[in-house]
């Protein structure tokens, strides 16, 4: 049960990203109030960041037909046809998409690597929040 919660709510954290700085800020602080998993959370938000990264991809090659993308990556065909509809802001965002995802990986390693401690990953998933919002 705890992963679907996770999951939807790493969702709706996407929904909020790419539409809202504040709102996002505020959905992260209602995260730590009520997760103490954080490896979860991280996990399914690299796991949604590399799902906007390929579908961006396959955009970009001119193939928009969400069965063959899901036959080729093997995601649901739901969540794909979910996800194109922000395909014109990855588009936007390709490069700030793709520096997220990036520091959303170096964070799990470096927790995982006791290079920082878990007590601060709700602070540095702010710090990656607000890097993807500066121009």
């Amino acid at each position: 049960i705890v992963f679907w919660d996770v999951q939807a709510d790493s969702y709706a954290f996407y929904d909020l990203l790419f539409s809202d700085k504040n709102k996002t800020f505020l959905f992260v602080d209602k995260m730590q109030r009520q997760w103490s998993d954080w490896n979860a959370f991280l996990g399914l938000l690299v796991r949604w960041a590399s799902l906007y990264l390929v579908l961006q991809d396959y955009l970009n090659r001119w193939i928009t037909d969400t069965k063959k993308i899901a036959e080729e990556t093997k995601y649901h065909p739901f969540v794909l046809k979910n996800a194109i509809k922000y395909s014109s802001l990855l588009k936007q965002k390709w490069q700030k998409l793709k520096d997220f995802y990036s520091s959303l990986v170096e964070l799990e390693y470096d927790l995982k690597n006791w290079i920082i401690y878990d007590k601060s990953f709700w602070l540095e998933i702010k710090k990656i929040v607000d890097t993807f919002y500066q121009v």
